[in-house]
């Protein structure tokens, strides 16, 4: 019998309440849980509670509020992020010396960056077994203790990542079956590359090692040999000097073995280099030009049959001159037998006025994909696609391209119809006939579509490039025009 009287939302099940919080963050689920009794327990029972434990502020009430969450989660492994600029009274006594030691026996991952006052404590708390820990990260300009975790148990760590501590040269029981290991220098001290310490991890399968000053001793040794070919991801970001002595000291057929090589390019220093990196790669190719930092970007060079991938992480302002004459340019951009291989290419439009002048060799290209990177988050809505006039009057323009891919990295965005036919106008592409969208939604005149192209496809995720990888997508809506 049908439900007689007003329908409240104290009337909706449990289940789907707790799945709305999901959706909430920390502050937004306790300010949720103060409005009822029944959304009180819901909320402080909600893993977005007690699982995930991260704060950035030493004060009394922050400390209160983790150990509220801590005695919430009853022993349940967690997570826990403390990052904490500075000192305070209150960080040795409750966090170091009480919260931790209370955490560690649960803790599943756990990242400590704090002020280098606290190392000498925060090492000996460290000390203790961690035997659900997977993944740690740490801050500071200490060395790993080999006694880190204990050294008793059976450790389950896979994933270490070290901002400023080098990798010390003895053995550490609990690191010896990590898979993922990140290395990062930023003093402008000298440090020395540590083979002899990665020999120790038979496990090994990706690799990050950045630092300003490093030696590196060659040659290197067989079994450090031995450990590259197994890696899925080697990444390498040290002056252009550094990288070269490594490339070649490390045999081709070794390079060839790792599926995705990050390395720095040193202009026209680094042209050396890519004649060893790009030996395993076959075409056709994809290429990708995309943002990563402020001023940093990375041109990616994919094999689509076998996937493997070459990157190389170079300045922007490198670009902010004209592409004639500019040596600290990619080389990869005027080599015209690798320009003729390539079938797809992205471009994010953050980047696209410095680097498509750099394009003029690809004509020939198939499939171009126009990416709104992080950045875009801050243009105006709807989206504007880039206006760079390029290739120009006189220039046969892009007449290979047949399909235009519209790509968002993150969130859906909106797109005008006249931005669109504009844009195609500008590349002088009269030859495409195909648009997809991925993750961005054209808001108005949608019949234009339907007399410039023959087919739009919409997809609810983006195709690729994924960190290097292929990822499917979700057709939404297809329209045969």
């Amino acid at each position: 019998m049908a439900r007689v009287g007003p329908v409240t939302i104290h009337d909706l099940p449990a289940e789907v309440i707790s799945h709305a919080f999901s959706y909430l963050n920390t502050v937004q689920l306790i300010y949720a849980a103060r409005v009822c009794r029944q959304w009180r327990d819901l909320g402080l029972e909600h893993p977005t509670f007690w699982k995930n434990l991260a704060f950035g502020r030493a004060t009394s009430g922050m400390f209160a509020l983790l150990k509220a969450r801590m005695n919430q989660g009853r022993g349940r492994p967690c997570h826990l992020r403390v990052v904490i600029v500075g000192t305070h009274p209150l960080i040795i006594p409750v966090l170091i010396r009480e919260l931790l030691p209370a955490i560690m026996p649960r803790a599943l991952t756990l990242e400590i960056t704090l002020d280098a006052d606290y190392d000498q404590e925060l090492s000996d708390i460290l000390k203790q077994p961690a035997p659900k820990l997977v993944e740690f990260a740490r801050c500071s300009q200490v060395p790993l203790v080999p006694e880190i975790f204990g050294t008793g148990t059976t450790s389950k760590l896979e994933i270490l990542r070290l901002v400023g501590a080098p990798l010390p040269e003895v053995t550490i029981p609990a690191i010896r079956s990590i898979t993922t290991l990140s290395i990062h220098h930023y003093t402008p001290e000298d440090t020395t590359f540590p083979p002899a310490t990665l020999e120790q991890l038979q496990h090994l399968t990706s690799l990050t090692f950045s630092s300003p000053r490093v030696e590196l001793h060659t040659p290197l040794s067989a079994n450090f040999i031995k450990l590259l070919t197994r890696l899925n991801l080697l990444e390498f970001y040290c002056p252009h000097s550094i990288v070269k002595s490594f490339i070649q000291a490390v045999p081709s057929s070794c390079l060839s073995a790792i599926r995705t090589v990050r390395v720095l390019f040193g202009g026209e220093l680094g042209s050396d280099l890519l004649h060893g990196l790009l030996t395993p790669l076959r075409s056709p190719f994809h290429l990708a030009i995309q943002r990563a930092d402020t001023t940093i970007f990375s041109i990616s060079l994919q094999d689509e049959r076998s996937g493997f991938v070459r990157t190389f992480v170079e300045p922007l302002p490198n670009y902010y001159c004209k592409p004639d004459g500019n040596e600290m340019a990619n080389s990869l951009f005027r080599n015209v037998e690798i320009a003729s291989q390539l079938s797809t290419v992205t471009v994010s439009v953050s980047v696209w006025p410095h680097l498509i002048p750099y394009l003029r060799n690809f004509s020939s290209v198939g499939t171009l994909i126009v990416e709104y990177d992080w950045l875009s988050d801050y243009a105006p809505r709807p989206q504007r696609l880039p206006a760079f006039p390029f290739p120009g009057i006189g220039s046969s323009g892009w007449s290979g391209l047949t399909t235009l891919v519209l790509q968002s990295r993150r969130d859906f965005i909106d797109v005008n119809a006249l931005d669109v036919l504009a844009f195609l106008d500008l590349m002088i592409a009269q030859r495409c006939k195909i648009l997809e969208l991925r993750r961005v939604r054209v808001i108005d005149k949608l019949d234009l579509l339907s007399e410039r192209f023959k087919s739009v496809v919409s997809f609810a995720e983006r195709l690729w490039p994924s960190e290097g990888q292929f990822t499917p997508g979700a057709v939404e809506w297809t329209r045969e025009m």
